[in-house]
């Protein structure tokens, strides 16, 4: 095993498990080298039910990050109370946690492919498609819109919208994009 468990999740860390799209609160009860001991897992008073050999997936927010891994049941146990005794696995995800809480709007905006200076000293018009900002945060925000933009592609967004006066165009990187089943992509 190439991480300590005991200092990455410590007794009595607070757990999610995610089971078939479920979501269950747990605890860690105790964690040594080859497995995991948590409570059993239960969602508004109700225990998951659990078979060995199922594969559960576990995450608890550890400082700053949400840490997560898949287990498999190794045992149930019912003393001093019911328990999932677990699998290790190797290796933990760590997921930094957002730094900014994201605000709910809803923007029309016009969205150019190419940078700020690209846009603004084009001597003819731009192709744009139009789209939506559904959040914005510190860190930048989400759009939705029906072309595909490419991770790490530069665009400029244009707001569609006089009340927000002084507001121009501006640049930003893309650092997620993916097509989602509604036809559109969240950028």
């Amino acid at each position: 095993m190439s991480e300590n468990w005991q200092s990455a999740l410590p007794s009595s860390t607070k757990l999610l498990v995610i089971v078939d799209g479920s979501r269950y609160d747990s605890r860690v009860e105790s964690i040594d080298y080859d497995r995991l001991v948590i409570a059993m897992p239960v969602s508004a008073g109700r225990p998951l039910s659990a078979s060995r050999g199922a594969i559960l997936h576990i995450s608890a927010v550890v400082g700053s990050e949400v840490v997560s891994f898949d287990s498999r049941i190794m045992q149930i146990t019912k003393t001093p109370f019911y328990q999932l005794v677990m699998t290790t696995p190797d290796t933990l995800q760590h997921e930094k946690m957002r730094e900014f809480t994201r605000v709910p709007v809803h923007l029309r905006v016009r969205v150019f492919l190419g940078t700020l200076e690209g846009v603004s000293k084009s001597g003819k018009p731009v192709p744009f498609c139009e789209g939506i900002i559904n959040d914005l945060s510190g860190g930048g925000c989400r759009l939705m819109c029906d072309t595909a933009i490419v991770k790490g592609g530069v665009i400029v967004l244009d707001l569609i919208n006089d009340s927000l006066d002084g507001v121009q165009k501006f640049e930003c990187k893309v650092v997620r994009a993916a097509f989602q089943s509604n036809g559109k992509w969240v950028i």
